[in-house]
């Protein structure tokens, strides 16, 4: 499954790159587009990934990290098989 979501990290922002690059903001094309990338968004979001801001140069937090490291080991706890 982790191969399968990193090989989608790229679809979606390459989305949200074609969503950015549209003048037209009304247009059905963009609409459109919007509407699957929302649901993408949210498909990923009830399985349980979100994404998180990351920026380049943004000071680190351990508190932060702990705290996202914990989350998964209890979702990972989770999980049966």
């Amino acid at each position: 499954m982790k191969r399968s979501l990193n090989e989608l990290i790229p679809v979606i922002d390459n989305m949200k790159r074609a969503l950015e690059a549209c003048e037209d903001k009304e247009s059905p094309l963009f609409v459109g587009v919007d509407m699957v990338y929302k649901h993408f968004l949210d498909a990923l979001k009830s399985s349980g990934l979100e994404s998180i801001d990351a920026e380049l140069g943004q000071e680190f937090d351990p508190n932060f990290i702990w705290q996202l490291c914990r989350r998964l080991v209890m979702n990972m706890n989770q999980v049966r098989y």
